[in-house]
């Protein structure tokens, strides 16, 4: 079907008008997208609060075999810990997933040395087990310690030496608990 010429032109015009009426509208800066998307996305899954001053560490199964490697070498290169892994990944995997480390969960500072970033890490391990085992003690035993360590217990081969690690564990926390409340402080 052929348009006539006005026809032609009121769709040229229709789409002047609509041209020009995107233009007009302001455009969101390409930051200002990101910080958006960030903050969506890292809701749930970035460190956050749990109802005190310490922070809680959710961290990826690949994150966790980066930070292995920090951790175990202490400041290291991306190279040192494509070197350090036990499974093969690609330098640029580890390198983002350094960078996610650094800038988003804040486990990692970096620093330039010579032609490389060496990584250090800013968070231990017992900060991102206490919330792993903060979060299985809430989730599957109910906030249930004794469920969680039972149940741990239950699984595993218990040596006669971890009994003793544990008896004196337990001793610690109760000697630590009767001065808390002979202080009053509790």
């Amino acid at each position: 079907m052929n348009k006539t010429p006005s026809a032609q032109s009121d769709t040229a015009s229709q789409r002047r008008a609509f041209d020009s009426k995107k233009a007009s509208q302001p455009k969101r800066c390409n930051q200002e997208q990101k910080q958006a998307s960030s903050t969506k996305m890292n809701e749930g899954t970035e460190a956050a609060e749990q109802g005190s001053d310490e922070m809680a560490y959710r961290l990826t199964k690949c994150e966790l075999e980066v930070m292995n490697v920090v951790w175990q070498r202490g400041a290291c290169t991306v190279q040192d810990v494509c070197d350090g892994l036990e499974r093969p990944l690609a330098y640029s995997t580890v390198m983002t997933t350094l960078r996610i480390l650094e800038t988003k969960r804040k486990a990692l500072n970096r620093r330039k040395q010579g032609r490389a970033f060496v990584y250090e890490p800013v968070i231990t391990r017992e900060d991102v087990s206490q919330t792993l085992l903060g979060e299985l003690r809430e989730h599957l035993f109910g906030g249930s310690m004794a469920s969680l360590v039972l149940n741990l217990l239950g699984q595993a081969d218990v040596s006669k030496s971890d009994l003793r690690e544990l008896r004196a564990a337990l001793n610690r926390l109760e000697t630590e608990e009767f001065e808390v409340e002979e202080n009053g402080e509790k």
